[in-house]
């Protein structure tokens, strides 16, 4: 009947939660998120939002990857995964990591803003021995990974970039 209490399943997500699976808007951008003032939203992740961000005193431009909607526990500890092997990890084909902040909203880690195009859209540009040596450094940033003992668990060509000087950067590791 109407009368009977509503028993929630452990399972069902509060309607907050869908709120990370949408992309911003740019009524959504925040201003700052730490010391970083918001310059633009670069995209949507499986965890939240990504921005682009630079920092108020060094203007340092950096990608600032954001928990958006409702903090699962779960969530929060893939995430704090990702920010030890971003910040942990130095690598001239791996991704740099600079800061994090997980216990304040909005938690966030901000990571070196690679300019240039998604692996598979850039490598068309070289001869077939740059394309070698393109994939060589790929290799060499999972590598890294794996050294440290960890699995970059999201390969793929969008997680890698060819900045605008040729380097390799391996991203998202997808912890």
């Amino acid at each position: 009947t109407s009368d009977s209490p509503t028993i929630a399943s452990p399972l069902a997500r509060p309607p907050q939660a869908t709120a990370r699976n949408r992309s911003p808007s740019p009524e959504d951008l925040p201003r700052q998120i730490g010391p970083f003032r918001i310059l633009k939203a670069l995209g949507k992740g499986a965890m939240g939002a990504v921005y682009l961000g630079e920092h108020k005193d060094l203007g340092l431009k950096v990608a600032i990857k954001v928990i958006l909607g409702m903090v699962d526990p779960e969530l929060v500890e893939r995430f704090r995964r990702e920010a030890k092997t971003v910040i942990g990890l130095w690598h001239p084909n791996f991704v740099r990591g600079f800061t994090v902040d997980l216990d304040h909203d909005p938690r966030y880690i901000a990571i070196e803003f690679v300019e240039g195009d998604d692996f598979d859209k850039g490598i068309g540009k070289y001869d077939l021995y740059e394309k070698i040596a393109k994939r060589r450094d790929v290799c060499r940033g999972v590598q890294a990974m794996h050294e440290k003992g960890l699995v970059h668990r999201d390969l793929k060509p969008a997680n890698i970039r060819l900045d605008v000087a040729g380097r390799v950067v391996v991203m998202d590791p997808g912890m």
